[in-house]
């Protein structure tokens, strides 16, 4: 059924012996969505507990990784696994429902840290369908400490924030560290941008969908005089609340071609101006051309689901909220993904995965 703001995401859920598992694919004309089944023999497999479970993923997150991964092979097959593979190279996002849950979900951690043990096998599913997709986990050292794993939640610190741990805040489209490169850009003292946002649900109320638009849809919209001006480096790009890093990107374009006849993007609405009439004339056209409702596509979330986004071939936004206070506000993992050989500059001699 189609939301006040646009279309959501169409899906399908088909149950196997007491278990299942849906995949969720961006609607297009050549892709239906993809139901997979857990492997019957091993639809159990999921919830025991594994020795790289004890690890401390923000500091062994590669343990994890090889771990997950061999669990979530266990559990799915590889045919299922291929499935996966080909949705996420055809379509800008995936959404996967019916992996095993843990059985006791902490409170929101409002402040401080949750006690992670209790989220081993919802953090399993999210790293493992990472790695087996050949998207390896990666922080920066000047957001969320360093951490791989960022709790998406209302934070009392953030009060103030435009950021994923803000509520009072309306985020407007964007992609996620867009002052940072894209592409085939190349900066010699900051990493590029995340090209995945890899996120799992451990709460889901107030019931607040991931909203995307897709790239394609939005440049088939505009003239390509717009569209022209976008690619040109007449734009400053600056950085979100959530990073301590606090220079801008100057000379930059909003869209770098990707080699294959289509473009990425380092949209900002917020945080993005031009250095030229025609630069402030195009933003002027995106903002118009985002304002059309029938280009959002919602994804609703629920406890348990894992969302994969392509951040730099969509935008996404989030509505300001009223936390409840109560414990149980919407709360999503969040771990940036990588592609390998990834050029990276590292922050830590130790810890190659977090990058400056």
């Amino acid at each position: 059924m189609a939301s006040s703001l646009g279309s959501e995401i169409e899906s399908r859920t088909v149950g196997a012996l007491g278990g299942h598992l849906a995949v969720y694919c961006e609607p297009r004309a050549n892709a239906a969505s993809l139901p997979l089944l857990l492997h019957p023999s091993l639809r159990n497999e999921g919830t025991a507990h594994e020795a790289f479970m004890e690890a401390d993923p923000d500091r062994d997150p590669r343990r994890w990784e090889s771990g997950a991964a061999a669990r979530l092979q266990r559990m799915l097959g590889q045919s299922q696994i291929g499935e996966i593979a080909t949705a996420l190279q055809r379509d800008d996002v995936i959404h996967l429902r019916g992996l095993p849950r843990d059985p006791i979900s902490p409170p929101t951690p409002y402040e401080g840290d949750p006690d992670m043990s209790l989220l081993r096998l919802t953090l399993a599913n999210l790293v493992g369908v990472m790695a087996v997709l050949g998207l390896q986990a990666f922080s920066y050292d000047c957001e969320n400490d360093g951490r791989i794993v960022r709790h998406v939640c209302p934070r009392l610190a953030a009060t103030g924030e435009a950021s994923s741990q803000g509520w009072a805040k309306e985020l407007l489209w964007h992609a996620d560290g867009a002052y940072r490169a894209i592409g085939d850009e190349r900066n010699a003292v900051r990493s590029p941008a995340p090209r995945w946002l890899c996120w799992a649900v451990i709460h889901d109320s107030p019931s607040i969908p991931v909203t995307i638009v897709r790239l394609v849809d939005v440049l088939a919209s505009l003239d390509p005089a717009t569209v022209e001006t976008l690619l040109q480096p007449q734009f400053v790009v600056g950085p979100p609340d959530s990073f301590r890093d606090r220079t801008e990107a100057r000379s930059v374009p909003i869209l770098v071609r990707d080699g294959k006849g289509g473009f990425y993007s380092r949209y900002n609405q917020a945080l993005c101006r031009g250095t030229t009439a025609a630069a402030c004339a195009s933003l002027e056209v995106m903002a118009r051309a985002l304002a059309d409702r029938r280009l959002v596509h919602h994804v609703p979330i629920e406890t348990g689901d894992i969302v994969i986004l392509d951040n730099w071939r969509t935008l996404h936004m989030r509505p300001d909220f009223q936390p409840r206070w109560d414990g149980r506000d919407r709360w999503l993992l969040r771990i940036y993904g990588a592609e390998g050989g990834t050029s990276a500059v590292r922050a830590r001699e130790h810890f190659p995965y977090c990058w400056r």
